[in-house]
């Protein structure tokens, strides 16, 4: 490989790679455009999908989390927040991520045929190298395909060339 094909390899494997690697550690999250998110937001810690249009029901507890502490488990469909009904998993995300860690919020749940309230103290976003680890591996995983089809793109255009000359020196 020349070194102007190595140079553009790597410049194409570097912008490719830095593209996958944002669009991999992007969060995967609705941002609502009235809600300002708080970049040092509040943690809850759950993991929860949508439920309808009532709620967003939890389908994993963080250990030591907020919401561990304020006793929510599993199965759990929290229905309001801080006495407001909320529509939806966004409407909790934004109600959360617009706090910090240290305040306390109210969320309103139903466990079976039981509705409860309990106060819950924020908890500080955890750092999550299981994103960063993602994004390095996409950006590397971009950045050999760069590079391959760079050095392939090289190879065609060195092997094209040379048969249209030996087919010009022929005639």
């Amino acid at each position: 490989m020349t070194q102007a094909a190595t140079t553009a390899a790597t410049q194409a494997a570097t912008a490719n790679g830095t593209q996958a690697a944002t669009q991999v550690a992007a969060p995967t999250t609705t941002a609502l455009p009235t809600a300002t998110t708080n970049p040092n937001g509040g943690y809850l810690g759950i993991a929860a999908e949508q439920v309808q249009t009532c709620g967003a029901r939890v389908m994993e507890v963080k250990p030591s989390s907020a919401a561990e502490k304020a006793g929510l488990q599993p199965g759990d469909v929290i229905v309001a927040v801080d006495g407001k009904k909320i529509g939806g998993l966004v409407d909790l995300q934004v109600a959360v991520r617009t706090r910090k860690a240290g305040d306390t919020i109210s969320l309103t749940y139903e466990r079976g045929n039981d509705q409860k309230t309990v106060t819950a103290t924020l908890g500080a976003i955890p750092v999550d190298t299981t994103a960063t680890q993602a994004a390095t591996t996409a950006a590397t995983k971009a950045a050999t395909i760069a590079a391959t089809t760079a050095s392939t793109t090289a190879a065609t255009t060195s092997v094209t060339t040379g048969a249209t000359q030996a087919a010009t020196a022929a005639k």
